[in-house]
């Protein structure tokens, strides 16, 4: 960012921003399908009802304690996509802003996730 700035403060530096996170990500993916895992942390078991059927993927225990209240559970949404950009630029909006964080995006030719979990 201008100003060594670690987040961008307005439009102009998002839009700067966003044209290198697509810089890079057409450099990786250009042409290709990509898959976009996006992880949503819960202490419940259950896939929060907004999210069920936005390709859900797989549930996974994270931390496994004696008092299930201490539990935790990484919930993974999947989408398969032709790469395209700016095709997420709503979701790398998101990651700047630290509203999501630990998403993967993967080329769909290599070590694709396994399609017969999904529901």
């Amino acid at each position: 960012m201008p100003d060594s700035k670690r987040y961008a403060e307005d439009e102009s530096e998002c839009t700067v921003v966003l044209e290198r996170y697509n810089t890079v990500l057409d450099e990786l993916f250009a042409g290709a399908d990509v898959y976009v895992i996006t992880p949503l942390w819960t202490t419940e078991a259950e896939v929060p009802p907004s999210q069920a059927v936005t390709g859900y993927w797989q549930s996974l225990l994270v931390e496994d304690d004696p008092d299930p209240a201490f539990r935790t559970y990484c919930h993974l949404f999947v989408a398969r996509r032709p790469w395209r950009r700016g095709c997420i630029d709503d979701l790398l909006r998101d990651i700047a802003d630290d509203k999501v964080a630990g998403v993967l995006i993967n080329p769909a030719s290599a070590h694709p996730p396994p399609l017969r979990r999904w529901r």
